[in-house]
């Protein structure tokens, strides 16, 4: 769990260097929606339970996951953006309350709604919302995770909107195209390539941090 929480923090240092052009280090390929909000939602179980519990509050986080077609996609930055809508979701329940997190099929795209009942916010606040550096966090916002969600989402040409008002919770809404990838392209091997011995030279004065990396 450390090393996967490590290497979600180096793609998103990556995404924030990425966040002004196109990325070329997305890894696009036939993904499954359903698989990587179970994902999302098992890296975030610490935010919306344990943590929550230890401040004596209570999340009810529960899913409705329909059948979907499959998508085309980067399952880690799909995976990081939902990430992020769960953490805001939390943080939008100061006393505890509930997440819904649904998938359902509407004309013809795979959707994905992930609602809390939590403070809610203005029409002000939700018209800014993905703009860069815009924060309703200043103790502990950088203003960037939702611009880099937004980043994401265009990158894979999603439908995105947001229905909120204060004091009535709020929806974040995601539709995809379905793949037009046939069974047989999904499912074929791939070839496997010749591999390359490499060098990495790795120079740093902090030892622990070397041996880390290593």
């Amino acid at each position: 769990k450390i090393e996967e929480v490590a290497l979600d923090g180096r793609r998103t240092i990556q995404r924030l260097q990425d966040f002004t052009h196109v990325s070329s280090h997305s890894q696009f390929g036939t993904v499954s929606l359903n698989e990587i909000v179970e994902k999302a939602i098992d890296s975030t179980r610490p935010a919306w339970k344990d943590i929550a519990q230890r401040h004596g509050i209570t999340i009810n986080l529960r899913t409705e996951l329909a059948q979907l077609p499959l998508i085309d996609g980067d399952f880690d930055e799909l995976k990081e953006a939902f990430v992020n809508i769960i953490i805001n979701a939390v943080d939008a329940l100061h006393q505890g309350g509930n997440i819904l997190i649904r998938t359902y099929n509407e004309d013809e795209k795979a959707c994905l709604c992930i609602t809390d009942d939590g403070i809610g916010m203005d029409e002000t606040t939700k018209n800014r919302l993905f703009f860069p550096f815009f924060s309703t966090k200043p103790k502990k916002g950088s203003g960037m995770g939702l611009a880099i969600v937004y980043g994401i989402l265009f990158r894979h040409q999603a439908d995105i909107s947001v229905e909120s008002s204060l004091g009535n919770g709020a929806s974040f809404i995601f539709k995809f195209n379905p793949t037009k990838k046939t069974i047989q392209e999904i499912t074929s091997p791939i070839k496997p390539t010749e591999s390359k011995g490499l060098s990495i030279l790795l120079v740093d004065d902090d030892v622990n941090l070397l041996d880390v990396v290593f």
